[in-house]
């Protein structure tokens, strides 16, 4: 685990500000025509070389290697419910953001609870000069 176990959003959002990295669960779809997800984290760190990474997480294998979303990015859309109108029943708890990451897309499913932070770590990483919100 990385970091200190949080006690909120808000204490989320005061880590990301400060510097401290952070775990974010994550599924990330990259071919929108595949059904499945990956299951894995999302890494906030603002003060990193690459401030936002996804690691996919392999069963008896723990966490893989890092893939970087490199800056600009564009959130296309975000938080409605995850998987409607798919085979996966999804889960309630989750909702989708989709962002452009240099130009690539990403579909990504991030608990309900951590929408605002990732959304924040976004948009500090695009804009490193100005302080997430």
């Amino acid at each position: 685990m990385i970091g200190r176990p949080s006690r909120g959003p808000d204490d989320d959002l005061d880590d990301l500000r400060l510097g401290r990295p952070l775990l974010v669960s994550a599924l990330s779809r990259r071919d929108r025509r595949i059904m499945r997800f990956q299951a894995g984290c999302l890494i906030l760190q603002l003060d990193a070389p690459r401030p936002i990474i996804w690691r996919r997480y392999r069963v008896l294998n723990g966490y893989g290697s890092g893939v970087p979303l490199d800056p600009p990015f564009e959130v296309e859309e975000a938080g409605r419910d995850a998987w409607p109108g798919t085979f996966n029943p999804g889960d309630p708890r989750f909702c989708m953001i989709v962002v452009y990451a240099a130009g690539r897309r990403w579909d990504l499913a991030v608990p309900k609870v951590d929408l605002q932070l990732v959304r924040a770590a976004l948009a500090a990483a695009n804009r490193p000069d100005i302080p997430p919100e």
